[in-house]
């Protein structure tokens, strides 16, 4: 209350005078004051500080760029300059196919568990699953997991289930993992 009473005008101030708080009024209003100065030359400071990183930035590039042209771009040129060699980025594309795809016990009647290992970052993947064990046919999607784990559930109990992962990403869906058996609880 008394840094509201602090910014207020200094007329309204006065109407406060006879009141008791006049001294802690007094002593908001300086406070009130140091910290707009304090705020102002902070501002100055920063405003100061952008301008030196940009023309740091400036200088940066343009020495670089100058001695790229001077070496011609070699690597071992660039390297003993101390100029850093900046590998090109790959294009990422489809994911491969998940690896170490298998089942973990579960608690639960009617459940399996699976896991596997990524391909890469940032996919989703999707998880089907056969009753028929040599089948190229008749699998169908049980899960959709962005996570390396999967829980399966509602399946019949002391059947024989395989079970395949493929991930996928914007760049379209990978191979599927080879297939994993596990007989249901």
């Amino acid at each position: 209350m008394a840094y509201g009473i602090g910014k207020l005008p200094a007329e309204q101030r006065q109407k406060l005078a006879c009141h008791p708080v006049a001294d802690s009024v007094a002593e908001a209003a300086d406070a009130v004051t140091e910290v707009e100065v304090l705020k102002s030359t902070l501002r100055a400071a920063l405003a100061e500080r952008d301008e030196k990183v940009s023309a740091m930035r400036n200088h940066t590039t343009t020495a670089a760029q100058l001695i790229n042209m001077m070496t011609g771009g070699d690597p071992v040129a660039l390297l003993a300059t101390g100029v850093g060699v900046k590998k090109a980025q790959q294009p990422v594309g489809k994911p491969g196919a998940p690896s170490l795809m298998r089942v973990v016990s579960t608690e639960s009647e009617g459940a399996v568990r699976l896991r596997w290992k990524r391909p890469m970052r940032r996919c989703a993947f999707l998880i089907q699953m056969t009753t028929a064990p040599a089948a190229t046919r008749g699998w169908k999607q049980v899960e959709i997991s962005i996570r390396q784990t999967c829980t399966v559930t509602g399946l019949k109990s002391g059947a024989k289930c395989w079970f395949r992962v493929a991930a996928s990403n914007s760049h379209g869906q990978g191979p599927w993992s080879q297939p994993v058996s596990a007989r249901v609880k």
